[in-house]
């Protein structure tokens, strides 16, 4: 049910931390896995791991700001494969300000990268799978984009317009057997985090306000992509899926 057996996934942000073990995860279930990011060395490292699977892989420098890159970096992964049957859009920017000193290029960069981004890449895969009848598209969330959280007003709006965004492109596409649903992530460990989370008392001031007493590693997130990305989420669309060891239900 949950095999991806000769699937074509393309996972943005796929170099490190999350989206590293998604490509990876989807490699072992069977699939031949396109990598995007910005930093060709870890993106390298992803596909060796693919690889090592036994599975097909593809790198793809982007930027996911710059649109041109977006649909090239699609085109790329149907040229390569010959299909495109998941996308995972994990790319991601963050920034933290007080509202009233947030900067109209801080805004921008956010925006840019996290919806504006995210929608080109909806947009060029599905013209891929439209004429398929088939295809799984699974945006990268955040739980920040679910509850309200201080200082995070570029960050906040953005992944509320992904969850948005998901259940409009989940309805738009429906007739078309492509689901679309969105992943909220709790707060993670990842190696680009790590300069924050390795502060001792703010990351016991934050395990605290998880019930499960731990914060999420990116092999967490690994299972709901995976059944997002399968047969065995065939009638689940428009979904924000929140893992995020119950930070949000309290």
């Amino acid at each position: 049910m949950f095999s991806l057996k000769d699937r074509v996934a393309l996972v943005t942000g796929g170099g490190n931390g999350i989206g590293r073990a998604i490509a990876i995860a989807y490699a072992g279930a069977g699939a031949d896995v396109a990598v995007a990011g910005r930093n060709r060395e870890t993106l390298e490292e992803v596909a060796r791991e693919v690889e090592a699977a036994g599975r097909k892989s593809l790198t793809c420098v982007v930027d996911v700001r710059d649109v041109g890159q977006v649909r090239g970096m699609v085109r790329q992964t149907v040229e390569r494969f010959g299909a495109l049957d998941v996308l995972v859009n994990n790319a991601g920017l963050t920034n933290r300000a007080p509202s009233v000193d947030l900067s109209e290029e801080a805004w921008d960069a956010v925006l840019e990268t996290n919806l504006k981004g995210l929608f080109f890449a909806c947009q060029e895969a599905a013209r891929h799978m439209i004429p398929r009848r088939w295809g799984k598209i699974i945006n990268v969330s955040s739980i920040w984009g679910v509850v309200g959280r201080a200082e995070r007003a570029a960050y906040s709006a953005s992944k509320g317009g992904v969850n948005q965004l998901t259940r409009t492109l989940a309805v738009e596409w429906a007739s078309h057997n492509i689901q679309v649903n969105a992943l909220a992530p709790g707060a993670t460990r990842t190696p680009t985090r790590e300069e924050v989370f390795g502060k001792p008392e703010f990351y016991k001031r934050l395990v605290a306000q998880y019930p499960m007493g731990r914060l999420a590693e990116a092999d967490d997130m690994v299972g709901a992509a995976l059944f997002l990305a399968s047969g065995a989420s065939n009638f689940v669309t428009g979904q924000t899926i929140v893992v995020d060891g119950g930070h949000t239900i309290q």
